[in-house]
């Protein structure tokens, strides 16, 4: 089944995911008589929970497995139908991990993309070595082309295999969870990356990722698993749809489209002490102070609601009045009152 916006894509389409069913024997994934449709330099996340099909996907994609119904066409021509040296000219797929030689350097890894190219017989040539040289400087791994791969940390590991799945030289890349193992501030560079390269090298990246965050920031469309349907659009559509929330959402967390974001469910649901807070749209203070109650456990009510705690912020740097003339000077005095009181 296929869940999608009503907005058509501009431009014609690289990418065609056509009445596709996908999976091992059994479907796990079927769009039905639909097609989803990609375009060239663009960057595309797709959501979904453990076990639901996105490495499955992106290998049917890639046509490392066939798909159970329907076609995957890439430029017009049905991927399933070419050889396997076609399909590594038009399709990069790097997995979440790889297990090289530690002691190949990273140059003669990233080389290795270049046989869709070469064959066994070509010797490489000065355009190869351009190639190469070109995506080590696109992803910033030049600085270590000459390195061992194992002596890299794995921020720079990920690089490296961006590099090579550039130096593929194909239209599409997909990366299953480029970004696991990485800290957040790797994650964070990574998809920005990723949209350069993108917009940069006019190539579609499909990445799977469980950073929820910066899918939303940095991607230009969201492919989200839910069941055995695949939704796709911009991401605030996906926002406003409440897919996020159908398939993320816990008895703990709800997605809340005003901060893009999840945030706590109260303990007590619709029994849980209530609050609004008086202070300017967009005030940083009293953003901080609507995620305390939230997080103490508080439910947030429309202004003015009857027994609802009214936390309004005062002069000076956030000095917060509570009900019955209270009054706090910092967001953790505010903490305290909220735990005390919930």
């Amino acid at each position: 089944m296929l869940l999608t916006s009503s907005h058509p894509t501009p431009e014609p389409p690289i990418l065609q995911l056509r009445d596709l069913a996908v999976g091992y024997g059994k479907p796990i994934l079927t769009l039905g008589e639909g097609a989803v449709r990609a375009r060239a330099g663009s960057t595309i996340a797709l959501l979904g929970r453990n076990g639901c099909g996105k490495t499955t996907l992106l290998r049917t994609i890639a046509g490392l497995i066939p798909p159970l119904r329907g076609c995957v066409a890439i430029q017009g021509d049905s991927i399933a139908a070419l050889p396997p040296r076609d399909k590594a000219r038009l399709v990069a797929f790097a997995p979440t991990r790889h297990t090289p030689d530690g002691n190949v350097r990273v140059e003669e890894l990233v080389m290795i993309s270049r046989f869709p190219h070469q064959g066994w017989f070509r010797p490489i040539d000065a355009h190869d070595r351009d190639v190469v040289n070109e995506a080590l400087r696109l992803t910033q791994a030049a600085q270590f082309a000459q390195r061992p791969i194992a002596t890299l940390s794995d921020g720079e590991r990920q690089r490296v295999w961006l590099a090579m799945a550039l130096a593929q030289e194909t239209p599409i890349l997909l990366l299953d969870e480029p970004s696991a193992f990485l800290d957040f501030p790797s994650k964070g560079h990574l998809v920005v990356l990723l949209k350069e390269l993108s917009r940069v090298t006019q190539r579609l990246i499909i990445y799977s990722t469980h950073d929820l965050q910066s899918a939303l920031w940095y991607s230009d469309r969201l492919w989200v698993l839910h069941g055995a349907a695949l939704y796709d659009g911009i991401p605030e559509e996906a926002v406003r749809s409440g897919v996020l929330n159908d398939v993320f959402g816990t008895e703990s967390s709800v997605f809340d489209p005003a901060c893009f974001t999840f945030t706590p469910r109260p303990p007590g649901g619709d029994d849980a002490p209530g609050f609004f807070i008086d202070a300017p749209a967009g005030d940083p203070d009293a953003i901080c102070a609507r995620r305390v109650l939230l997080r103490a456990g508080w439910r947030e009510v429309p202004r003015e609601s009857s027994g609802a705690a009214a936390i309004r912020k005062g002069g000076g740097e956030a000095v917060w009045h509570l009900p019955n003339g209270r009054c706090v000077d910092s967001l953790e005095g505010l903490s305290l009152w909220a735990e005390g009181r919930r």
